[in-house]
């Protein structure tokens, strides 16, 4: 039940692209509840296998600090929207 609560947080995509804080900033507060949630069921620890993955490094250029060119709103995301 829990996971199907996580895919379920639909807003998350249509906030990304309205590009409005205030909304975005709820809808990322309910995908990391659920996902702190799954972690719970599953006994993982979060922060532990963050840093087990990336070690403080960023998650898309790998260096710490950051040397991604976030210009824009839509090309820190690299999606499409």
């Amino acid at each position: 039940m829990t996971f199907a609560w996580f895919i379920e947080v639909g807003e998350f995509a249509p906030s990304l692209r309205q590009e409005d804080k205030v909304c975005l900033e709820s809808e990322v507060a309910d995908v990391f509840t659920w996902l702190c949630s799954i972690c719970n069921l599953l006994n993982i620890d979060l922060d532990k296998a963050v840093m087990t993955k990336y070690n403080g490094k960023c998650p898309r250029c790998g260096k710490n600090p950051c040397i991604c060119d976030g210009s824009s709103f839509k090309s820190k995301l690299q999606v499409p929207l």
